[in-house]
């Protein structure tokens, strides 16, 4: 363990395809996504977190490996919708996210 705490009771992938693709989540977060701006903001510090806890995993190099791009891909989307929104947290997310994007590539190295 490197500081990420315990793994999920299901892969970091699962958790990732369940909360932020949006080709793999069902209706219902989908539903939540579409609801308003605020509940957005707290999903996206969600995923932030899960991003962070997945990548100081154990297997976290690992099993990101195959996920790295489409991750990389979908934060980068994350920092553009979050630049689009008025909520005073937004800059800081989105900064919180700037940040994730190149510890993401430096782990890719």
């Amino acid at each position: 363990r490197r500081g990420g705490g315990a793994a999920p009771a299901v892969p970091w992938e699962a958790l990732w395809r369940a909360y932020a693709d949006p080709h793999a989540r069902g209706r219902r977060m989908q539903a939540l996504w579409e609801q308003s701006e605020r509940l957005r903001l707290h999903l996206f510090g969600a995923i932030h977190g899960l991003v962070q806890r997945w990548m100081r995993s154990q297997t976290g190099g690992r099993s990101l490996g195959a996920y790295r791009q489409p991750v990389c891909s979908a934060v980068d989307s994350f920092i553009v919708e979050l630049s689009t929104m008025t909520d005073a947290d937004a800059p800081r997310l989105r900064d919180a996210f700037k940040t994730l994007r190149k510890e993401l590539t430096l782990q890719a190295t």
